[in-house]
């Protein structure tokens, strides 16, 4: 009679560069809300939902007992209006407006909020991909009239019993000073949203949250300029990553027709050194946690950081770029790390969107083997250039309708951002922006007994990844996936070398 097996699953740390797993937006739950918009009461607010698959599901708020059924064709998009109470609007109170979309099958969602030449648009991510801890990212507010349009973020509920810790880095609405620390209990639904007191002065970037339980964050402003004294103004609105998420390694493209474009890396742990090549010259930041830096470029570039960090892109105000449409929006870049074979977007048309785009960002020897809609991507009426050192990689800036589109590669992996201008408009966010992180989990399983039969499993793909394992018993191993037996009792200690074959990344554990 064989002996029972036993599943060891060595689940690896995410400290390692080399370690983070392809990403995909899509999922079968996901909980969001939409912060304060300039236009209280008047902005329109829709959940755009799209699939691989025929299915269909549910989007409700549970606090006002509002909900609707839908259903979406295999790659086509249903578009769902929200009432006007899913908007919060209160600073440091907690609100029952969070939103949740179930679907029978995966699908991706993403949101859009909107009026009157002020709009912003974001990625959802799963449930199944959100953290416990966050840094946000988001810019200065603005003042008008003697009227406050304030940096801000949202907490957002998943799970009932979340406690959630927060320390701002700005004085808030509600009288928190700067470096101060409070504490939010949230349940499934409920929405917590945070505002900064100043106007331009005000801004919430750096600011952290932790919790005991998984949750959403979503942050941006009210409406405010970019850069600070740059006229004509926008909201922002953009879902931030979970840190254990944020990557090393990011390429970056110019947005299309823009003199230049902002940025801001964000860093989650001390003594993070920051490096920024381009054409136009190199950048080189040192950072501590909860710090940014922020400035400007009009090439395309490659950032390294020797810890992990958040990179955003903004747009512009339109008064700054000389080209008739567009105007403020901010998107959270992908890294490298994150790169995956096949991403999903959409191109908006709300509101007022006159000019849609999409770029896809890929090692520059796997041009020939990603696909645009079904199509080369080489042949699909794309502008490419070189990114990079050495030219590794190579963006692609297409023009497109509005509508969902589907980028495969049969290489390493794509990373993409959508996004559109309008008559003093805009919108931008990035496809695949949700991540399945890889905890530090296992080790033999209780009651293991010897000679039962242990499976080890990292769950990376091949060929990307290769694997030499030390087994501690004078074995190795070189699969992704095995079964072995020990034949001694004792203490083993594993090793598994690691290399990322596509990024040429190397990793001990």
């Amino acid at each position: 009679m064989q002996p029972a097996q036993k599943l060891l699953l060595l689940l690896l740390p995410l400290f390692a560069p080399a370690l983070a797993v392809a990403q995909t937006n899509e999922g079968t739950e996901f909980w969001f809300g939409f912060m304060q918009h300039r236009d209280v009461g008047q902005n329109q607010m829709v959940a755009m939902i799209t699939s691989k698959y025929a299915t269909s599901g549910q989007i409700r708020i549970p606090a006002y007992n509002w909900q609707q059924g839908f259903s979406v064709g295999a790659n086509a998009v249903t578009i769902v209006n929200l009432p006007a109470y899913a908007e919060n609007t209160a600073s440091e109170i907690a609100e029952g407006r969070g939103i949740q979309v179930v679907t029978q099958l995966p699908a991706s969602v993403y949101i859009h909020q909107y009026n009157s030449m002020r709009s912003e648009a974001s990625v959802v991510l799963p449930v199944a991909s959100l953290g416990t801890d966050y840094y946000v990212m988001t810019y200065n507010g603005y003042s008008e009239g003697g009227e406050v349009y304030p940096s801000e973020f949202l907490l957002v509920g998943v799970e009932d019993g979340t406690e959630i810790d927060v320390t701002v880095s700005d004085p808030t609405r509600g009288g928190k000073p700067a470096g101060s620390t409070f504490h939010v209990s949230l349940d499934a639904g409920e929405t917590f949203q945070v505002q900064s007191q100043q106007g331009s002065t005000g801004d919430l970037t750096g600011s952290y949250a932790a919790g005991n339980k998984k949750f959403s964050v979503f942050a941006g402003c009210r409406w405010t300029q970019v850069p600070v004294g740059c006229n004509f103004r926008d909201n922002l609105l953009e879902q931030m990553y979970p840190v254990s998420t944020w990557g090393r390694q990011f390429v970056t493209a110019p947005f299309a027709h823009m003199p230049f474009d902002h940025f801001r890396i964000l860093a989650a742990q001390d003594g993070t050194a920051v490096t920024v090549e381009g054409p136009a010259g190199n950048l080189q930041y040192s950072l501590d946690a909860g710090q940014f830096v922020e400035y400007k470029r009009s090439d395309a570039t490659f950032i390294s950081a020797t810890r992990p960090v958040a990179v955003a892109q903004y747009l512009i105000g339109s008064e700054c770029t000389g080209y008739p449409v567009g105007d403020p929006s901010m998107v959270f870049l992908n890294s490298v790390e994150q790169i995956r074979d096949t991403v999903t977007l959409y191109n908006s048309p709300f509101e007022a969107i006159t000019e849609n785009y999409i770029v896809v960002i890929t090692k520059t020897a796997d041009l020939p083997l990603t696909t645009f809609d079904g199509q080369p991507l080489a042949g699909a009426n794309a502008t490419i250039e070189s990114a990079g050192p050495n030219g590794d990689f190579s963006y692609a800036l297409l023009r497109v309708n509005t509508g969902a589109h589907t980028i495969i590669s049969q290489g390493c992996g794509v990373i993409a951002m959508a996004y559109g201008y309008g008559n003093v408009e805009s919108y931008a966010y990035s496809g695949g922006a949700s991540f399945k992180p890889i905890d530090a989990e296992s080790l033999i399983p209780e009651g293991g007994c010897l000679n039962d039969t242990l499976g080890f499993d990292t769950r990376l793909p091949v060929p990307r990844y290769s694997f030499l394992w030390d087994l501690g018993d004078g074995t190795t191993a070189t699969e992704a996936a095995f079964s072995h037996v020990y034949q001694q009792l004792g203490t083993f200690t594993v090793t598994l070398y690691l290399t990322d074959n596509c990024l040429n990344l190397h990793d001990t554990l």
